[in-house]
């Protein structure tokens, strides 16, 4: 997750491409945020490349099968 203008965002894999998605936040932790809005139930979250990742970037997901945003629960990391 990063910011941009002061609000959060995160890259979702679309079409083999990176998008900036604008996201609202729940509760955190140490090494989780809760996402409250602005993901899709088959959103997949672009979870490594920290900031070499950029906008339209092509990318692929390294996993055989990704999960997507609703496969997952609060208390496992997105990947």
């Amino acid at each position: 997750m990063f910011e941009v203008d002061g609000k959060p965002h995160v890259y979702v894999l679309a079409e083999g491409r990176a998008k900036r998605t604008e996201v609202i936040t729940g509760l955190e932790g140490d090494a989780r945020v809760e996402i409250v809005s602005g993901l899709a139930a088959a959103d997949i979250v672009v979870t490594g490349g920290g900031a070499g990742i950029t906008e339209g970037m092509p990318l692929k997901s390294a996993n055989d099968k990704p999960r997507t945003a609703a496969e997952t629960t609060a208390a496992e990391p997105l990947g």
